[in-house]
């Protein structure tokens, strides 16, 4: 699983530095919560108790509309994804597939290798009789 990312850029940067202790982890709880559910940074109204933190929860949401780290919606708010080096959630999905393709080659050359050893083993220690 791909988690959400904070970048070591960011730190020192003044697009986050500036933040108040509750906007930051505001930020940090929608990112992981976008990328637990493959938003891609999409989080509609009704999810934002989920990412309650202590304070001003709407003015923590200004704060980070006015550092371009949200973007208001008709549904409620966006994080610009791309822009801040998240995986999309097609992204996420094309790599689990590829994965999981990998995973069942894996298995199967495992099988066929325990198959070849098998045939070996029944030959092992039988007489030759003639």
């Amino acid at each position: 699983m791909t988690d959400a990312r904070l970048p070591d850029p960011w730190l020192g940067h003044p697009q986050f530095s500036g933040l108040s202790d509750g906007a930051w982890r505001l930020f940090t709880h929608a990112l992981m919560w976008s990328n637990r559910y493959g938003t891609d940074g999409k989080i509609d109204k009704q999810f934002f108790s989920h990412l309650l933190v202590e304070g001003d929860t709407e003015g923590q949401i200004l704060e980070l509309m006015d550092h371009g780290l949200l973007v208001p919606s008709a549904f409620g708010v966006t994080i610009p994804w791309a822009q801040l080096g998240q995986s999309t959630a097609e992204q996420v999905e094309k790599v689990r597939a590829q994965n999981r393709e990998r995973k069942e080659r894996q298995k199967e050359r495992e099988k066929l290798r325990e198959g070849m050893r098998e045939v070996g083993q029944d030959r092992l220690g039988q007489e030759d009789t003639f």
